[in-house]
């Protein structure tokens, strides 16, 4: 729940550098990068959360 949050506070950041005229176009390339590696690592968590319940299950 927490990441999802932090997530959306991002996005949103992200967004609002997109819109703004005086960010440069590497400040925004950075904020999606970090944003990009932020939501893999989400997924990982998510997957390995869903395996370890897959594996205590047996």
């Amino acid at each position: 729940m927490l990441q999802k949050q932090i997530l959306k506070g991002e996005i949103a950041y992200m967004n609002n550098l997109t819109r703004r005229t005086d960010v440069s176009l590497e400040k925004i390339a950075t904020a999606k990068e970090s944003l990009d590696n932020k939501v893999k690592g989400m997924k990982l968590d998510q997957a390995v959360e869903q395996y370890a319940r897959l594996v205590h299950a047996f």
